[in-house]
């Protein structure tokens, strides 16, 4: 079938009081329908009134027919018969509308033609009539010049990016269209992904780097001992707004240039050094010799004490030792030697009970309780009633 033709379609299954007028035949990915989206709107000569901002009218798109809410958009209320401008409709009831599609309005009464025009973007939020920055995105693409649209759409884009796949849907683009604008393109940034590829702009990327920076400089200022922060407390500090993913993105894309460094999975200023006083550093190799030659009994230490929360966070923070409570802490090889007990008993047994773990270990309960309930939250066990049985594998990110 080609445009204009009039196909039937032999649809198996399903009544037909569930297809009603306006449905479309798509894709799945396509079948979003939306409540708000903006075109470019002309009004014909003959038609009996002007069209004022807020005006309801009756529009027609597909075999659709909708009462919409027009707001005009640029600086002026009224659009006057023969005009042309840009404009957002507002509905109360969802309607399938692409990139492109043509549509035609009447009156509220649906007596009268009033005009016409093409869908621009069918993912349009609320915006203000005066928004220069969204006009200036929409004229790009009423015009065609996808490389002009997406700059002007990122540039004011609080979530710094947009999912690639999301674009090409919302903008009804071929790949090798998206990958022709950001070639053409001085300030669009393509960052990849194995979960999903980003789009973004050099400003963007810029601004989060600033806040970074910001952040990380008050963290090192405040605790000049430790690497720097985790991804998630980064994430937080600096921009909870923006997906975790695309923030993870644009860090991994700061250390390739080296304007960050990350260590052991905490992010630092590339001109930040870490480190102990010598008097701690010869406290923390004696600390992590006890707990290697006490193994799975380690010795509590005191969380009061500044220098030992001090020395315990750096080693943390190194992967030395793994913290099970509060003021319990064990050395990264019992920890891991634990781990590696657990899944042999799991090889030929179905569950595990506390004092069993403690016999494996050749501890006392309370160890092997300890290293039981740090094993539930990772989910490496799931705990039914007093026994525990086998859960996810410790990992590098969970364990």
């Amino acid at each position: 079938g080609q445009g204009g033709d009039r196909l039937a379609i032999n649809l198996i299954g399903g009544q037909r009081s569930d297809f009603h007028r306006g449905d479309v035949v798509c894709a799945p990915e396509l079948a979003q329908g939306t409540l708000c989206f903006d075109v470019s709107l002309t009004i014909a000569p003959h038609a009996v009134a002007d069209l004022k901002t807020s005006q309801r009218v009756r529009l027609h798109i597909g075999t659709a027919e909708r009462m919409a809410s027009v707001t005009l958009l640029g600086h002026s209320a009224v659009l006057l018969r023969g005009g042309a401008g840009l404009a957002q409709f507002r509905l109360q009831k969802p309607v399938l509308a692409i990139h492109g599609d043509h549509f035609v309005i009447r009156d509220e009464q649906g007596e009268h033609t009033l005009g016409g025009g093409q869908v621009l973007d069918p993912k349009g939020a609320k915006a203000r009539r005066d928004d220069d920055q969204r006009l200036r995105f929409l004229q790009a693409l009423q015009s065609g010049e996808i490389r002009r649209a997406l700059e002007a759409l990122l540039a004011g884009f609080r979530c710094v990016g947009i999912q690639a796949d999301d674009l090409l849907l919302r903008l009804n683009l071929q790949p090798q269209a998206l990958d022709s604008a950001i070639k053409e393109s001085q300030t669009l940034i393509l960052l990849k992904s194995n979960a999903g590829n980003w789009i973004t702009c050099l400003s963007n990327l810029d601004r989060v780097q600033r806040e970074v920076n910001n952040v990380l400089a008050e963290y090192h200022k405040a605790q000049p001992i430790s690497d720097g922060p985790a991804f998630e407390v980064l994430h937080h500090q600096t921009a909870r707004f923006v997906d975790a993913q695309l923030f993870r993105l644009a860090l991994d894309r700061a250390v390739a240039a080296q304007t960050l460094t990350r260590i052991e999975g905490a992010y630092a200023l590339p001109t930040h050094r870490a480190g102990l006083t010598p008097a701690l550093q010869d406290l923390a190799a004696k600390m992590m010799a006890t707990l290697e030659e006490a193994k799975f009994s380690p010795p509590r230490w005191n969380p009061k004490s500044p220098d030992e929360k001090t020395i315990i966070t750096h080693l943390d923070q190194r992967g030395k030792l793994v913290r099970v409570g509060p003021d319990l802490a064990f050395g990264r090889a019992a920890y891991v030697a634990a781990d590696q007990l657990l899944e042999a008993h799991f090889q030929e047994h179905s569950d595990i009970t506390a004092a069993q773990y403690r016999d494996l270990l050749g501890t006392s309960r309370k160890y092997a309780l300890a290293l039981l309930e740090t094993f539930d939250r990772k989910g490496r066990t799931i705990r039914v009633g007093d026994i525990r049985k086998r859960g996810k594998p410790l990992t590098p990110q969970n364990g």
